[in-house]
Formats: structure tokens, C-alpha cells, sequence
């Protein structure tokens, strides 16, 4: 019987607690649809999580923006049409930025980038190697699997209904041309925090499956 089986019996390694923690560090972001994110993951241990930390650090202040404390691991602000999430992780430093495109067609939007949102991402930039490029949208379209056909390669498309089909989210795993992995989720009627949820665990499968 499985219940009968003792774990103690067993040597744990010293950062097991630790590691599934970690997926329960960091609250989720309330969210409303539609909007769009790029989340990258630069690499960063040792003195390049420092010299980087510092950077953002210099990046709020040049532009009278909080700076995160010196012991936090998150921090978010807002920028221009942007909201910024700043993540710093023991291997990794991620920067999510969300941005609403209430005024623009989904079918226009997915290939392209606010200028202003453009312009913040050159400005930040970090020392350590690039791992992940993720292009999320989220839309409203109440046809998930036709527009996940207009987007992604057929062969390699992958879907999945959650929350009971409260919403529907996809992708092929592919790199795009420009770099970019792409997800698309569908909301068809989650809450702001089932959604804020949703898209911070894609983001976190897509972000660690290049790490390990």
C-alpha cells in the first residue's frame, strides 16, 4: 500500500525543499485579456546576477521608477505601455513584459512589438547568454483551434483545454524566425487570477525546458 510507505526511510537531498518550493515563491500577476507578453531568461550566477541586479537597479532609477530592495528576488513595475516583471533566480534572470493591445486586431498583432516596449527591451540589456524568447498572447477568440492553425506549424501543434474550457492554450515548440518560441492562449472566460496563473506556469514549463 503506497500510504504505508515511510519517506524518512529514504536520504533527501539538502535542496529538495528548496527546489519545489520555488514554484511557490513568486505570486501570480492579476490579469485581463487581451494582452500580449515577451519573457526572456538570461543566464546569470555569481557576478553576472550582480552586475545585472545592479543594472536594473540603475534602470529604474534613470527613470524615476522603484527600485527593487537589495534582497528581493521580484520586483514589477509599470513603464510606459508595458508592465515589467523582474525575476532573479539562482541560474537565471527573467524580464516579463506584458503589454495590452485592447486597440489592435489579434490577427495583426502577434508578430509585432510596441516601439516604446521595443526601445525599454534594448535599454536593459544583461551580460549573461540568452536561453529563452517566449511571444505569449492572449486572446479572446472563441475559435481556439482554427486561429492555433493560422499561427503554428500543424505537424508539431500541441492544444490543451483548462479550468473545464475556461480557456484553451497552444503552441508548436518551434523557434520562430525572429527567435521566438510562441504560446497562444484563448481565454474564453477565466477569472484575472486563474488567467495571471495560467499564463506565469506556461511561461515557467517553456522557461525551464531549455534549462534542464
Amino acid at each position: 500500500m503506497i500510504d504505508e510507505l515511510d519517506l524518512r526511510t529514504f536520504t533527501p537531498h539538502p535542496q529538495r525543499d528548496a527546489v519545489l518550493g520555488e514554484v511557490h515563491a513568486r505570486p501570480f500577476t492579476r490579469l485581463v485579456s487581451p494582452f500580449s507578453v515577451i519573457h526572456l531568461a538570461f543566464l546569470a550566477q555569481g557576478e553576472a546576477a550582480t552586475s545585472d541586479r545592479c543594472r536594473f537597479i540603475d534602470f529604474c532609477l534613470d527613470r524615476n521608477l522603484t527600485p527593487p530592495e537589495q534582497s528581493a528576488k521580484l520586483h514589477q513595475i509599470v513603464i510606459g505601455p508595458a508592465t515589467l516583471r523582474w525575476e532573479q533566480h539562482s541560474e537565471f534572470t527573467t524580464f516579463t513584459w506584458i503589454c495590452s493591445y485592447a486597440n489592435c486586431s489579434d490577427a495583426d498583432h502577434f508578430d509585432k512589438v510596441d516601439g516604446t516596449v521595443r526601445s525599454l527591451i534594448r535599454a536593459l540589456r544583461q551580460t549573461g547568454q540568452l536561453l529563452v524568447a517566449i511571444r505569449l498572447e492572449v486572446e479572446r477568440d472563441a475559435s481556439p483551434t482554427r486561429r492555433a492553425e493560422q499561427i503554428f506549424d500543424k505537424n508539431s501543434l500541441a492544444m490543451v483545454a483548462t479550468k473545464s474550457g475556461a480557456a484553451v492554450a497552444a503552441s508548436d515548440f518551434r523557434v520562430d524566425e525572429k527567435g521566438f518560441t510562441k504560446i497562444l492562449v484563448c481565454d474564453l472566460g477565466l477569472t484575472s487570477h486563474d488567467l495571471g496563473a495560467l499564463v506565469q506556469r506556461l511561461l515557467e514549463i517553456e522557461t525551464y525546458r531549455p534549462l534542464a
